[in-house]
């Protein structure tokens, strides 16, 4: 049975065990019994009564066999009425799973697109400071040509439209990204992150410890990106991990000026030659699987102008390691 493991006291003690609501080990054995006890109780009274209404062993025999083969149609019928209805059930709930996941794709993929642009942008508004600052002091020299005061006339204009396309560029970027700006507990946000991986049903029999240095780790930032961050870094793990014996560490801690979260797992780790591929949009382990997982998570680093960066785990696996700025939560 699957085991999650949520450790997010101040000191590291407060532990709360999870396990999954459904068990079918135990609806199993109670079918089985509950269907075995019928059968016996069947049995039992129904040979009582064959008994007492046969007047001769041939008569006997023809009871037996009527009622042998009205206990098979009728189990059948039965059969027949509950796996239909539990197949039913099982294929409605497959259907709302995959457009709930298609949703989700959708939702994640527009909020990638808006981060990167918001990302972009920046970078843009950083090149451009540097031109301009350029164009102020080259029209301060004082000895320009007709022709030169031209030029720079055009590089001005051009420079301010490329503003206004950075602007518009974060603007639209900015629409595209869920939830807003407010004051995040990073205590509640890992629980919350450690609930929805603990539904996904990539959770394949490992086990989930959060740890945290403090109870009071707070910044300013996107709440709904940083969970999904979080969430498609434990989604990550569990994908490396094996399947029996499978362990995932999530650990939030503290630096001079940064938050840091960090994903261990014991999975097979990450070659150093291949961690600067892992964040690149078609980079995936897994066939038919667009890696846009990874990718977010940088793009949720960089929207937060943060880091992420890949390490060596004390698990024996990969550690991704994200650094959020403090400074942001003044």
């Amino acid at each position: 049975m699957r085991e999650w493991k949520l450790n997010l006291g101040g000191n590291g003690n407060a532990s709360k065990e999870f396990t999954p609501v459904f068990r079918p080990q135990r609806i199993a054995i109670l079918l089985a019994v509950s269907y075995l006890t019928l059968c016996v109780v069947y049995i039992l009274f129904s040979g009582m009564l064959a008994a007492q209404w046969a007047h001769s062993i041939e008569e006997l025999q023809a009871i037996e066999t009527y009622k042998g083969i009205g206990f098979v149609v009728a189990t059948s019928v039965f059969l027949f009425v509950f796996s239909w209805l539990l197949l039913h059930g099982i294929a409605r709930r497959e259907v709302e799973i995959a457009r709930q996941r298609e949703d989700l794709v959708f939702a994640e993929r527009k909020a990638l697109a808006g981060m990167l642009a918001s990302s972009v942008a920046h970078d843009i508004n950083n090149i451009l400071l540097i031109i301009t600052l350029g164009l102020e002091r080259f029209s301060q020299t004082g000895h320009l040509s007709y022709l030169e005061k031209e030029l720079l006339t055009e590089m001005v204009l051009a420079n301010q439209n490329m503003k206004r396309l950075a602007r518009r560029l974060m603007e639209s970027g900015r629409a595209n990204i869920p939830g807003e700006m407010t004051q995040i507990n990073l205590k509640q946000l890992v629980g919350e992150a450690l609930e929805l991986g603990r539904a996904h049903c990539k959770q394949k029999g490992c086990r989930i410890e959060a740890v945290q240095d403090s109870d009071d780790i707070e910044l300013r930032g996107n709440e709904t990106i940083i969970q999904q961050m979080m969430l498609n870094l434990i989604v990550n793990a569990a994908d490396a991990v094996p399947s029996n014996g499978g362990r995932i560490e999530v650990r939030v801690s503290t630096s001079s000026d940064a938050a840091l979260i960090e994903v261990h797992d014991n999975g097979p780790g990450i070659p150093s030659e291949k961690r600067d591929q892992v964040f690149d949009a078609h980079f995936s382990t897994k066939r038919n699987h667009v890696g846009l997982g990874l990718l977010s998570v940088k793009a949720c680093a960089a929207f937060h102008k943060g880091a992420v960066v890949i390490k060596e785990s004390d698990l024996g696996g990969a550690c991704f390691q994200v650094a959020l700025p403090l400074k942001a939560a003044a």
